[in-house]
């Protein structure tokens, strides 16, 4: 708790108002730890520089200073970082914050962390792999479902793209998402032996043309599942058809980021990629409105673009059933915001899983 700095001064100037003249005690240490040097921030960078500012009360903060010795962050500051950050994309540790110590290291790690195992393949390496692909949520929405299978399998996760891109302001496309995705299951498929893709919505349906590319001129006996878990296989690429996030947790610039990846993503999505393997859709019952919107969204939003949404859910099925006819197509007797803590929905997967991916 020993300040890192000392401004010797004279005497206080006041403002206006009476009060100490902040601007007045700014010295050159003030100034070093307040520049940025080099190059322009990384969109990353800027996002852990504004969460570590906003807590010291600076307007910025030179991200190659150590966080601990030369900003002066206290313990209580450096775990409130990682909860703070958590609902931004951006994923660190207080662990991480005290090993690489700047906020230039520690973003530099997160370009590396987005993808890992659910649980220790080593600990039963003969075990088959699942690879896990998070979609439009992070892990933590999906982990009552993957802790159904770590008695049985391996489990690896694939981040979502949100995580992965984090606030980037250029548009990102499914061909570019979908190669990266190669680079990082590549070397699992060369040590592993990988039964079932799964994912979670849009994260199921990236699913299917990542399965194509690495598996379609496979034996039949050979190709792993594709399981979806409410996904659509073919999405509606009008972007005048979807609605505004206002997720609460964002600025509205950042939701309209997230909404700028969404939209670009599912409009490049490749349709032709048709995957010959197994495929087994798992498709909600209910349409639950009060859960998509909340009440003030439903009195702004258009009552067409609801329609449409209710509208998609329904024939979402005979989609399926077009594009896939050997898929198995299951009924979850849930909505898309509760089916993955419905234990009666777990359950129907996990059987399905357990029984056909071997």
């Amino acid at each position: 708790m020993m300040p890192v700095f000392w401004n010797h001064v004279t005497a206080f100037q006041l403002n206006i108002n009476g009060k100490i003249d902040k601007a007045t005690l700014r010295n050159k240490a003030w100034i070093a730890t307040t520049a940025q040097a080099g190059q322009p921030l990384s969109n990353i960078q800027q996002i852990l520089m504004n969460e570590v500012a906003r807590i010291i009360g600076l307007p910025s903060i030179n991200i190659d200073l150590d966080l601990i010795d030369d900003v002066g962050l206290t313990s209580l500051q450096v775990m409130q970082i990682p909860a703070d950050l958590d609902s931004s994309g951006f994923t660190c540790t207080v662990d991480e914050i005290y090993r690489y110590r700047t906020i230039r290291k520690i973003c530099d790690q997160h370009l590396y962390r987005i993808s890992f195992w659910y649980n220790d393949p080593t600990e039963h390496p003969d075990r088959p792999v699942i690879i896990y692909i998070c979609g439009y949520r992070h892990f933590a929405y999906n982990e009552e479902l993957c802790r159904q299978f770590t008695d049985t399998y391996n489990i690896f996760v694939i981040e979502g793209f949100h995580n992965i891109f984090c606030f980037q302001q250029s548009d990102t496309t499914t061909p570019q998402l979908l190669q990266l995705y190669r680079l990082i299951v590549t070397p699992i498929l060369q040590q592993y032996r990988v039964v079932a893709y799964m994912g979670y919505c849009l994260g199921g349906e990236q699913a299917l043309p990542l399965a194509h590319d690495l598996h379609n001129d496979q034996a039949p006996g050979q190709k792993p599942y594709v399981i979806i878990i409410d996904g659509e296989v073919r999405r509606d690429k009008d972007p005048d058809h979807y609605i505004p996030l206002r997720w609460p947790v964002f600025t509205q610039q950042q939701n309209q980021q997230r909404l700028q990846l969404d939209l670009s993503l599912i409009s490049t999505f490749p349709d032709e990629k048709i995957y010959n393997g197994p495929v087994a859709s798992f498709l909600c019952r209910y349409f639950d409105e009060q859960q998509a919107w909340t009440p003030e969204e439903q009195l702004t939003i258009p009552q067409w673009k609801m329609d449409l949404y209710r509208h998609r859910h329904q024939i979402t099925p005979q989609l399926w059933r077009a594009d896939y006819p050997q898929a198995d197509i299951i009924t979850l007797e849930g909505s898309h915001y509760t089916c993955m803590h419905s234990p009666e929905c777990l359950r129907v997967i996990s059987d399905y899983v357990h029984a056909h991916c071997k």
